[in-house]
């Protein structure tokens, strides 16, 4: 990767007329992991309990309900080498 941060930086675009705001902007750390649980409690489910699942919904940060992402801490691995890391204070 040659110092590369891996998709940590790169944006997503989410559009969902009539539930979600447009022109809203998110300046918070997710992940792709986010996106199993996000899909998961819009069907109405729960990710599973027997396992760690590290993803959290995005839905929160979506529809305006926090500020902030639930991940305090977010790494990028390249192999075995720690290429990035973002962190913010929980409030």
């Amino acid at each position: 990767m040659g110092g590369w941060e891996g998709a940590i930086r790169v944006p997503g675009i989410v559009r969902w007329p009539g539930v979600l705001s447009a022109g809203r902007v998110i300046h918070e750390p997710t992940s792709l992991m986010d996106v199993f649980p996000t899909v998961v409690e819009l069907a109405g489910g729960q990710v599973p309990q027997d396992r760690v699942i590290d993803g959290r919904s995005l839905l929160p940060l979506l529809q305006g309900a926090t500020e902030h992402s639930a991940h305090e801490f977010l790494f990028h691995y390249c192999g075995m080498y720690l290429h990035a890391a973002r962190w913010h204070d929980k409030d």
